[in-house]
């Protein structure tokens, strides 16, 4: 299941990332806002699963510090201001919402 929320995530932020701009009034753009004060640690199964977490973590300015372990990674992270993500509809946003939710962030994402 993380790995589909995981994979879920990585493909929106690639689409995010190359979406052209739309038109003012086009489509209504949803907010997901997080937080997540304290420190969490992710156990990582291979090399893969923890490059695509880490780039989400990067896109999400979310602090991080990588522990590498050969054949795995351990992902500490944290995200201690507030912040947000804009994403093109709820669907989306609920998939961001849940992915962050198990990852243990506190999410806003009013309708």
């Amino acid at each position: 299941m993380m790995m589909r929320l995981l994979l879920a995530a990585t493909i929106c932020l690639s689409f995010a990332a190359t979406a052209p701009a739309e038109p003012a009034g086009a489509e209504t753009k949803e907010v997901v806002k997080y937080q997540l004060l304290e420190w969490k640690n992710k156990h990582t199964r291979n090399n893969d699963d923890a490059e695509k977490l880490i780039k989400a973590f990067k896109t999400l300015k979310v602090e991080m510090e990588v522990s590498d372990h050969g054949n795995h990674k351990d992902v500490k992270y944290r995200c201690p201001k507030w912040k947000q993500l804009t994403v093109k509809d709820h669907d989306t946003a609920h998939q961001w919402e849940a992915w962050l939710k198990k990852l243990g962030f506190k999410t806003i994402h009013e309708h």
